[in-house]
Order: C-alpha cells, then sequence, then structure tokens
C-alpha cells in the first residue's frame, strides 16, 4: 500500500535573533481543564485486481471534548476524550452513505442516517437501522489516554467496542460491518487518536530550528507502521510553536493481508462459494509530514494538519484450491486536521 513518497526537503534552521532564548514545551493542561477540538480525516483508496478498479472513500467528521481528569505521581496527564458529535461519509461504487450524529438539548442521541445505492437492499430498513445503532455507538465512546510531558501517549483505551452489538441480520449489514471494520478497527481506535492528538514535544529546552528525535507505532487498516525520524521547531511568536515533524515509517502489511481473506471469503461465501482466499501483499518504506501549532504558555495542541499520507500495496490473491493467482495493487491518501476551538 505504500510506495515510498518523494524526499522531503530538510528544514534550514532560521537565523536566531541575538539573546533569544530556547524554550521549555511541556504538555501542562491545568487540573480540571476541559477544551473541544474539531476532526477531519479523510481516506481515499483504490483497489486494482487484475485490471479492474474499485475506489473508495470515507470522511470523518467529529468534535471531542477532552478533559483533564488529573496528574498521576509520575507527573504525567490522565485525560478522557468524548465524542458530542461525528459525521461519516462514505462512497463506494455500490452506495453513498452519509450519516450524522449528535445529542439534542436532554442529551439524548439523535442520528440521521441517508443513503443512496445502485440496489434497493442496499438501502433497506436493515442498513438505515445498522448505520443508527452504530452512530449511537460512536456517541457512547470515551477514550482514556495517559500522555506524558513530552506528549508521548503511554497508555491508551477505551469504554467499549463501538461495532459490538449492531444489528447484523443480514449479508448486506455483515458486509458493512467488516467494511467499516477494515477501514478503522475498533481495536485501534484509541492509538489512532493518541497519534493525532498528541504533538510529541522535545525532552529539553529547544532553541527554534532545533530538533529531536520522534518515534509512533500506529496500527491502521490493519497495518503495522513502525515511524521514526524527527521534529523541528519551525518558529516562535506570541507564545505559539510551530512545529513540523518528518517521519519514515515502515510498514507490515500482513494484518492488512488477513482483513482482506476474511472479506473475499465473506463476499464468496454470499454467492454460494466455499473458496480459501490468501492474499500477499507488501509495502515500501514512506515518509509522512505532520504540521502543527503548540500553545506554550497554556500547554497544549491548538492545530495538526496531516496533509497527505500516500500509500501503496503490491502483491497477488490466490483463489481456491487450484491457487488462482491474481494481482493486486492497492493506493491512498490520507489527510487529517484537529483544531481546538475556541468554545
Amino acid at each position: 500500500m505504500f510506495h515510498a513518497l518523494a524526499t522531503l526537503p530538510l528544514l534550514a534552521a532560521p537565523h536566531l535573533s541575538p539573546g533569544q532564548d530556547p524554550v521549555r514545551l511541556r504538555w501542562n493542561l491545568s487540573e480540571e481543564a476541559t477544551y473541544r477540538v474539531a476532526s477531519t480525516q479523510e481516506f481515499v483508496s483504490v483497489t486494482v485486481t487484475q485490471g479492474d478498479t474499485q475506489e473508495q472513500s470515507q470522511v470523518n467528521r467529529a468534535t471531542h471534548l477532552i478533559s483533564v481528569e488529573g496528574r498521576n505521581d509520575e507527573g504525567n496527564l490522565e485525560l478522557s476524550v468524548t465524542l458530542e458529535s461525528m459525521g461519516l461519509e462514505q462512497v463506494t461504487p455500490q452506495q453513498k452513505i452519509i450519516l450524522e450524529a449528535t445529542r439534542d438539548a436532554d442529551g439524548a442521541p439523535v442520528v440521521e442516517v441517508d443513503i443512496e445505492a445502485a440496489l434497493p437492499l442496499m438501502e433497506g430498513d436493515d442498513v438505515v437501522a445498522f448505520f443508527e445503532a452504530l452512530g449511537r455507538n460512536m456517541l457512547e465512546l470515551e477514550f482514556e489516554f495517559e500522555v506524558t510531558p513530552q506528549g508521548k501517549v503511554i497508555r491508551a483505551g477505551m469504554n467499549q467496542d463501538p461495532y459490538a452489538d449492531l444489528p447484523m441480520e443480514t449479508e448486506v449489514t455483515r458486509m458493512a460491518a467488516k467494511t467499516i471494520a477494515m477501514l478503522l478497527d475498533a481495536k485501534d481506535l484509541p492509538a489512532m487518536a493518541a497519534a493525532e492528538m498528541f504533538t510529541q514535544l522535545s525532552p529539553d529546552p529547544v532553541e527554534v530550528g532545533g530538533s529531536w528525535e520522534v518515534a509512533r507505532e500506529i496500527v491502521a487498516m490493519g497495518l503495522d507502521l513502525s515511524g521514526a525520524g524527527k521534529a523541528t521547531l519551525v518558529s516562535l511568536k506570541d507564545g505559539r510553536a510551530e512545529l513540523r515533524e518528518q517521519l519514515t515509517y515502515a510498514v507490515d502489511a500482513s494484518g492488512f493481508s488477513a482483513k482482506m481473506e476474511d472479506l473475499m471469503g465473506f463476499l464468496f461465501e454470499t454467492m454460494g462459494l466455499e473458496l480459501q482466499v490468501e492474499v500477499h501483499l507488501a509495502g515500501e518504506d514512506f515518509k509522512n509530514e505532520v504540521t502543527s501549532t503548540f500553545d506554550v504558555r497554556n500547554g497544549h495542541t491548538l492545530l495538526s494538519t496531516n496533509k497527505n499520507l500516500g500509500f501503496s500495496l503490491e502483491g497477488q490473491m490466490e483463489v481456491g484450491p487450484e491457487k488462482i493467482e491474481m494481482e493486486m495493487e492497492l493506493t491512498g491518501s490520507y489527510t487529517s486536521r484537529w483544531e481546538r476551538l475556541k468554545r
């Protein structure tokens, strides 16, 4: 899934004004503080199998309430994050699904679902009920994080599986569940949210132009991504630090291949075929850049932007006892924006 991106240019250290002191960057939210963050994430993927091309996209939007629950004996922040509203728009060659979930004045969940599909059975009452239940479950999610003063997340969890107890009595709803779980596996949600919410900071005071090592471990779409590189303090003005993080990620696609095997096996099953499917995909290392604005005085990120994470996987799918081989290629991109709201 990951053709290596073009090498990113190295940052030139800017000229430092005489007498400018290094700054200490710390996650240092006050006790019982709360604030809101709006996020937008967009996935686009293109799968080519034996010349047949399928494109799929998904846009997720959400408003998160972040609350400081306290600080432990190690000096790390204990944070909880809840969803106040969320929206999802998924587009495939077969259908378009729009889901909006929020709460009314009394706190009760309100979920709206709109489906446009090529086949009537894909927009039936069972499919609408499935996505309505998904929206309600997402609103009940609560993430828990332990974050060091340097922004390293050392514990990430959540209160429930949002995909549990969804109505999946039909093949269409079971396919919908598999497709969503493939893009956003429930067990990966806390780590994915943590990777975007928390900017990693220098352990020591740093000057403008100074850099420090950063490492991240992310699981997305079944891909195990191990990133290593540097973050740089690009500028500092009026208590706001502009940071740029440049990492190179190594890719382990075995988990994604397993998800593809499960999905393709289910598709054959719906056609009355019991065929063994094996998928062997591999990806090259890729580079990624994230920019962020950090509030030095109040100790948290104001804005984080992942402009375009590009990726590519290539390999084969083997079907049936004869192991009929089909060439596969999956390419895609991911962009995101997380921004603190003023109220």
